[in-house]
């Protein structure tokens, strides 16, 4: 019997607080223009349908907040990341549903737009006009790149000096303003990278092999990252299987190749001639002078 008297005491307090709880989230919500919206224009949801939806407009409400407050791609922490709550009522009953957010969306699309992209996903949203510092010797290299960006020229360019001035952020910039301007998809490749891949199809499948040189071959826009690094040996077959045959086929379909490098043009070419001659070094050679235009960008490193 005392038993039940206690349970029976504690019960209306219990309820009390369930109501006051109930309250309290009803304000909340009532606040927040968004949710409001969903609860009076979307759904047209009364009082008590409001009472009984409460779980999943809750959850919606914290969803929001936490997207508001938004840690970037990578450092998401949702329990199913990327994805946003949408409500939706079915049989009378409100329910959650998942969508992906805007800013994965945006990164499906970035992603879909490279063939390759060596380079930072932190750079995703660097471009030329906002993130390239203005010096004197970059500036010029920039005037090139606007005009590719433009589709004013079918050269590209040619960055070259020591390491850490900036090179490599340049033609990422110039990639992100390109896939932004025109699409995708492009490439920025890192040199070694690409050519090791390409020599390994050569050997495993013909038709994949074929298939790739002619994907690299059509792209509207390719970046070769640290050009001039490639193996030290220079070998004549990844030169005259691979490496000629793709540059030689964008220049002869008017197609933007770019470079960055430690070294100079000459220096690359006289790197390949113990492997290839020197009369295919001197041909080599033209052939980077007619696609792209060298910039010696040497300075203070930027990072």
């Amino acid at each position: 019997m005392d038993e039940m008297k206690r349970k029976t005491a504690v019960a209306p307090k219990a309820l009390g607080d369930l109501e006051s709880a109930q309250k309290e989230s009803l304000e909340l919500l009532k606040k927040d223009p968004r949710v409001y919206a969903v609860i009076h224009d979307e759904f047209g949801l009364t009082l008590s349908e409001t009472r009984r939806a409460l779980a999943p407009l809750l959850d919606f409400y914290d969803d929001l907040h936490y997207c508001d407050s938004c840690p970037g791609y990578e450092k998401c922490e949702k329990e199913v990341p990327h994805y946003q709550i949408e409500l939706f009522r079915e049989g009378g009953l409100m329910d959650r549903k998942l969508h992906l957010c805007p800013l994965a969306k945006k990164r499906e699309s970035y992603d879909a737009s490279f063939l390759d992209r060596d380079f930072p996903i932190a750079w995703m949203n660097e471009t030329m006009k906002r993130s390239v510092s203005r010096t004197g010797k970059k500036n010029a290299a920039l005037v090139s790149m606007l005009r590719i960006l433009k589709k004013e020229t079918e050269k590209g360019v040619y960055l070259f000096g020591n390491r850490g001035t900036g090179r490599s952020f340049m033609l990422a910039c110039l990639a992100n303003d390109y896939v932004g301007e025109h699409g995708g998809p492009v490439s920025f490749v890192d040199t070694t990278s690409l050519l090791d891949k390409l020599r390994a199809l050569s050997f495993a499948s013909k038709e994949k092999f074929s298939r790739a040189m002619n994907a690299y071959g059509n792209l509207s826009l390719l970046v070769l990252d640290d050009f001039g690094n490639e193996p030290k040996e220079k070998s004549g077959f990844v030169f005259s299987s691979i490496l000629f045959p793709l540059l030689n086929e964008r220049a002869k379909n008017g197609l933007v190749t770019c470079f960055s490098s430690d070294f100079t043009m000459q220096e690359v070419a006289d790197m390949y001639a113990p492997s290839i001659g020197a009369p295919r070094a001197r041909q080599f050679r033209g052939l980077l002078d007619a696609i792209a235009s060298p910039f010696d960008i040497t300075g203070i490193p930027e990072r």
